[in-house]
């Protein structure tokens, strides 16, 4: 009798998982489980009802039905590891349908119906080698039915028997497809998750450089085809090492993000702005042409200078600017960039606090 599970990975790989995510995993089968073997249980009872069955045989079909999924839950919870405990419970799952498939004379239709969702639970749960273990586990458990109850063959299937698998089949695999498309979707947003992860800078949350880069390169792309024009900034916070060394990275610290903030608060949507590296910001100033680029950038600068007579958010910082529109002459990105650097270095070689516009 089968439990879908929906979980993939290998036993060996997935024992060194954390303990929360295996207690997750063990009640996410225990739900599974105790759907799958009480429907199952019909299953099998059908096809029993005309042979000689014992009472003991009935009464271990409706402990296997409904008392060892919750005792199979309490015994993975329990243990050290539950990933592996609950690998081993699937494991005597498939061979405990092993057992029942001789002790049902080896009936087709039931036969193969709990045989096949046993295997599709452990290549689901553990890929090929849980598959492979359990096929081994599927044969112990027909061998000590076989031992325990001799062997007589009676294959044939009715038309009551077979009904009674059909809501095994279609529970189980409306199941085992909802929870695979929960994982789906759950793998999906952790994988966005990761992605804006990697693209951020940790401390400013803005783009970090390796982003930046690659937005870059689809920029001057852009442009090349005469689709809009833009500038690229290159922004430098004037006397930060001396905030560090005096104040401490704490302080450091804030003042970039401060400083992170008012970028964004005075760029438009469009614009890209990203932590190019230590307290070097740089800006794809987007689809605008060169005097709105120099309206903007003088405004940030202003707003700068201006916050060491306001509230000294920045610390003392003011900023060193270099912008450089796009021009068809440019090679490449990084000629971009290595002009945008040149121009910001002519600022600071200049006092620091302004705006030089390069080419």
């Amino acid at each position: 009798m089968p439990a879908s599970t929906g979980h993939s990975g290998s036993p060996r790989r997935e024992a060194g998982f954390s303990p929360g995510k295996g207690i997750r995993f063990v009640r996410r089968i225990h739900r599974l489980r105790t759907l799958g073997l009480g429907v199952g249980f019909l299953c099998v009872a059908t096809a029993m009802a005309g042979l000689d069955a014992s009472p003991a045989l009935w009464v271990l079909l409706l402990l296997n039905g409904y008392a060892w999924p919750h005792l199979a839950c309490q015994w993975a919870l329990r243990s050290r590891s539950p990933f592996a405990a609950e690998y081993r419970n699937l494991l005597i799952d498939i061979g405990l349908a092993g057992f029942w498939v001789v002790a049902m004379r080896g009936n087709i239709m039931p036969s193969t119906v709990i045989i096949a969702m046993m295997c599709m639970n452990n290549i689901a749960s553990g890929g090929v080698r849980l598959f492979l273990y359990g096929l081994v586990s599927a044969l112990a458990g027909m061998l000590a039915g076989a031992a325990l109850l001799g062997v007589r063959l009676a294959p044939q299937t009715s038309v009551a028997e077979a009904l009674s698998c059909l809501p095994l089949l279609f529970l189980y695999t409306l199941v085992l497809g909802k929870s695979t498309y929960d994982i789906a979707k759950k793998l999906a947003r952790q994988s966005r998750e990761f992605e804006a992860i990697s693209q951020r800078d940790g401390l400013t949350g803005l783009y970090n450089r390796r982003h930046f880069e690659s937005l870059l390169k689809q920029v001057l792309d852009d442009c090349r085809r005469g689709g809009h024009g833009a500038s690229l900034l290159l922004l430098d916070l004037d006397f930060f090492k001396h905030i560090n060394d005096t104040h401490g990275h704490q302080v450091g610290d804030t003042v970039l993000r401060n400083f992170s903030r008012l970028l964004e608060k005075h760029l438009r949507q469009e614009d890209i702005i990203a932590r190019y590296g230590g307290e070097e910001f740089v800006i794809i100033i987007n689809r605008v042409d060169e005097a709105g680029a120099l309206a903007l950038t003088r405004r940030i600068v202003e707003r700068v200078r201006a916050l060491q007579t306001v509230d000294n958010t920045l610390w003392g910082c003011t900023v060193s600017a270099g912008l450089v529109p796009y021009a068809a002459h440019l090679d490449d990105d990084y000629d971009w960039v290595r002009r945008a650097d040149h121009a910001m270095y002519q600022s600071k070689n200049a006092g620091r606090n302004r705006l030089t516009l390069g080419r």
